[in-house]
């Protein structure tokens, strides 16, 4: 047994390394193709002016705002508190009504912040009763 074992170590040890080939011969996961996400340059104007939208609006409630496209290729607004807490928007317009009714109610700074996190929250928890 003992000699099955060197020579099963003497084995390993005179395997030639060679770097970027498989010792193993395996085939591997095929690579993926490059997607097309089917995205034209108007979306990239929508996408510029719903950004510069969002951060003016963010800008004037002192939070910090962004536009991008989601994974399902929407577009969505993104917007962070001082406190670091993020809520989504589905527009500029939605963000924009949400401010303005959130200021209607005679809230402002880290009330108005607190207040609109809160209600991303109960919306998530029940989407129906918005």
């Amino acid at each position: 047994m003992k000699k099955l074992f060197e020579n099963w170590r003497k084995h390993l040890n005179e395997a030639e390394y060679v770097p970027g080939h498989d010792r193993y011969n395996h085939p591997g996961p095929p690579k993926p193709e490059p997607e097309d996400t089917g995205r034209a340059d108007d979306y990239d104007e929508e996408l510029e002016a719903e950004d510069k939208k969002a951060r003016a609006i963010a800008q004037k409630y002192g939070l910090e705002a962004s536009a991008d496209y989601a994974s399902d290729d929407k577009l969505a607004i993104l917007v962070r508190t001082p406190d670091y807490d993020y809520v989504g928007f589905h527009s500029a317009e939605e963000f924009k009504k949400m401010m303005k009714t959130l200021a209607a109610e005679g809230l402002s700074g880290d009330e108005m912040h607190q207040e609109m996190v809160r209600r991303q929250e109960e919306y998530i928890r029940d989407p129906g009763e918005y």
